[in-house]
């Protein structure tokens, strides 16, 4: 696999901090190509939601730099891959958690992270950002939203149509840093070729809908990084002229 990526990460229009922290690398190891991105969604109601964000994304891109090339001579499995990114998530739930305690604040992040290896990929998921497969004449949602709107649809309670104007959507079940406990989703699937893969945080996705995302990102319309960044900076454009107030960030993976 060859893969071609950018990211765009704004403000908006209303909030003075951004609170997303968004990372991605393309590499290669024994001639394989692979790649790699994280984001973290700052807690927007919370003092200091870009620190925590910062801080998971940090030690997310550290593992990546240092450990994986270990993981990588060692013998890599799924297995190992989720032991170690469970860890890493506890480790920082934990630290997030004690800092806010010592300080008074009140802290939290989501976490999205996905890596592309060989021909599948590896997804460590907590929280409302979202990881999308566009392809063909679909997109897929990858990811499984952590809050109480999604929590009411799986229950039967409510429709996906009615969710999109609930007013808990924003309402988090689980984050890194504002509980004891987390539970990450694990997700493995196959990697397609002539496949855009879109990490966003849910600023982004609020009001941009699947449709546009087909039109405006899918593979074709993304052959370089210079198209890569203009086509997510007219649609970050296009949703602050929607009125969105959350920070938004997103990051574009090609497969060619």
């Amino acid at each position: 696999m060859n893969y071609i990526a950018g990211s765009v990460s704004d403000v908006g229009i209303k909030r003075k901090n951004n609170q997303d922290s968004l990372y991605y690398a393309l590499a290669e190891y024994q001639g394989e190509k692979l790649a790699y991105t994280v984001i973290c969604d700052g807690m927007g109601g919370f003092s200091k939601g870009e620190l925590a964000s910062a801080e998971v994304l940090t030690t997310f891109e550290n593992w990546f730099r240092k450990r994986l090339p270990e993981i990588l001579r060692e013998g890599f499995s799924a297995e190992l891959l989720r032991e170690e990114w469970y860890s890493l998530a506890e480790a920082e739930n934990s630290r997030v958690s004690e800092y806010a305690s010592i300080n008074r604040l009140k802290m939290g992040t989501t976490l999205t992270a996905a890596l592309f290896l060989g021909d599948q990929y590896y997804i460590i998921h907590v929280g409302d950002c979202r990881l999308y497969e566009i392809r063909d004449s679909e997109v897929l949602q990858l990811t499984h939203d952590h809050t109480v709107t999604q929590r009411e649809i799986d229950n039967g309670l409510l429709s996906p149509e009615d969710a999109e104007t609930d007013s808990r959507q924003h309402i988090l079940l689980q984050c890194l840093g504002a509980g004891r406990e987390i539970a990450p989703d694990f997700v493995v699937g196959t990697i397609r070729p002539e496949t855009a893969y879109l990490l966003c945080s849910d600023g982004f996705r609020h009001k941009f809908s699947r449709d546009e995302m087909l039109k405006q990102l899918n593979a074709q319309n993304n052959p370089t990084k210079k198209k890569i960044q203009k086509n997510l900076t007219n649609a970050i454009d296009c949703i602050k002229d929607r009125g969105e107030t959350d920070n938004i960030t997103a990051g574009l993976l090609v497969v060619v």
